[in-house]
């Protein structure tokens, strides 16, 4: 079994997997991009962890997601819930219908959904109405967030130009807002952006920011994984050793995490 999970954080999704071992064997398996993950293992453990998932507010079935986001959106939340007033999710898209600011993340949402499906104009679409959201309510953070989803929709599209002024925008964003996570993240963002330009100085430089980054606040799964980004700009600048280094770093760093992806996923690239 290997569900896709959207819109639950590394972290979150790794204390699912820990809370649902005791079933068998589960763990995070990909990490697709930022807000898309997939879990693997034995069923009756995957299973479980799904649904703690789902309760922590991951989106599992995109497609229900999509359907009950944009209900709320075009017919109104009032009308959804007479219909299925025993629902929770359809409570919480009513409230986000309500709230600008909710309705805002739920137009991120998706448009990170149509951007991972490569329905890339959808995607703009979607990504455009939350920015003008966030902008009605003065939401520095929010349309920063929104920003970095657009450089990754333009690093799919292999956009790059456009692609590294959304970082741009939102970096700035991110410092006048002060939101580590969202600097960390942004940092992670250009590492894949300079890594698709074959820049692997820069790709490198990236990621060791974003490390630092994710390890002041506390984002071990994350940390992690711009470790990963470290060694393959090392590897494609044909600095093996470099690389070994750092994935022996992962080996030793990740002994204590919540799941033992890192660790197998280093041996293999090893």
């Amino acid at each position: 079994a290997l569900p896709i999970l959207l819109n639950l954080d590394r972290q979150a999704l790794a204390a699912c997997c820990e809370q649902a071992a005791q079933l068998g064997c589960v763990q995070i398996c990909n990490y697709n991009c930022p807000g898309q993950l997939v879990i693997g293992g034995e069923k009756a453990a995957v299973e479980q962890a799904a649904a703690l998932a789902k309760e922590a507010g991951a989106m599992i079935d995109a497609q229900e997601f999509l359907g009950r986001a944009v209900a709320a959106e075009t017919i109104g939340a009032a009308e959804v819930v007479d219909r299925e007033s025993d629902d929770d999710d359809v409570d919480a898209c009513r409230e986000a219908a309500l709230r600008p600011q909710g309705r805002a993340a739920a137009f991120g949402n998706l448009g990170m959904l149509n951007a991972l499906t490569e329905h890339f104009d959808e995607a703009q679409g979607y990504f455009e109405q939350a920015r003008e959201l966030y902008d009605g309510i003065n939401a520095v953070r929010g349309r920063a967030e929104i920003d970095n989803q657009l450089g990754l929709l333009e690093i799919l599209r292999r956009n790059f130009s456009r692609a590294e002024k959304y970082l741009q925008t939102a970096a700035q964003g991110h410092e006048q807002a002060d939101s580590l996570p969202g600097l960390a993240l942004n940092a992670e963002l250009f590492s894949y952006l300079e890594a698709a330009r074959n820049r692997h100085v820069l790709s490198r430089r990236y990621a060791e920011k974003a490390e630092e980054l994710y390890r002041r606040i506390g984002n071990e799964s994350a940390r992690l994984e711009s470790l990963y980004l470290q060694a393959e700009a090392w590897y494609a600048g044909k600095k093996d050793k470099k690389a070994e280094t750092v994935l022996r770093r992962i080996i030793q760093e990740a002994g204590g995490h919540s799941t033992s992806f890192h660790i197998a996923n280093a041996y293999s690239l090893l």
